[in-house]
């Protein structure tokens, strides 16, 4: 993982707080469908909320046949929306492009020195997402699906990516949240592989 913390309380919470939170989660997406919008949004509103976020995204691969990666947003009041920011092609093609970056957590305090490292031809555009995130810090976590043929050495795939902002600069996440969160991310692509494997066997069924 490449986040750290020094901090050795649980503030804003404590861990009754934090396994609370993570099962709240657990449990809204005991029948999460993601191929029905209005769960994936459920979902991430719950996330939102539980665990104090000031934003929270999920970058969902879609099971259509073109590639395309949907994207579904909660966000305090008192900041600007992004979601909508990925609708354009282009926005599409970098939305895709986060979901492939994240290799395990990816911590990121200042915009400007993630932008330095993206491509150059997502360099602008992140700069204008970067006007509406804020000064607090926030984190993509990745959607890792395992790879099903063995002695593979292709890269695993993704089921999508999780992003998630710090309400407030002043007060930070530690490792316990974290950790929960990776947790979170690690049971949605579960699901979301499982998912797709029963798509996949009820489309041969209906071929046969």
């Amino acid at each position: 993982m490449n986040y750290k913390t020094d901090e050795i309380d649980f503030s804003p919470f404590n861990a009754d707080e934090v396994l609370r939170a993570l099962c709240s989660v657990l449990r809204t997406s005991k029948h999460l469908s993601f191929s029905y919008a209005g769960d994936i949004q459920s979902l991430i509103d719950r996330i939102g909320r539980v665990f104090y976020a000031g934003r929270a995204l999920i970058f969902v691969h879609s099971s259509d046949e073109r590639p395309q990666v949907e994207i579904f947003e909660y966000v305090k009041s008192e900041k600007a929306a992004l979601a909508f920011q990925f609708a354009t092609p282009f926005g599409q093609r970098f939305a895709a492009h986060l979901v492939g970056l994240a290799q395990e957590v990816t911590m990121v305090e200042e915009p400007s020195t993630f932008a330095a490292e993206l491509d150059s031809e997502y360099k602008e555009f992140f700069g204008k997402l970067a006007e509406n995130l804020g000064p607090e810090r926030f984190y993509m976590i990745p959607l890792r699906l395992l790879s099903s043929d063995v002695g593979s050495t292709t890269s695993e795939k993704r089921a999508g990516l999780l992003l998630l902002q710090e309400s407030d600069a002043k007060v930070r996440w530690n490792k316990l949240v974290l950790d929960s969160l990776v947790t979170i991310a690690d049971h949605l692509a579960k699901l979301a592989q499982v998912e797709s494997l029963n798509c996949r066997l009820e489309a041969h069924e209906k071929d046969d």
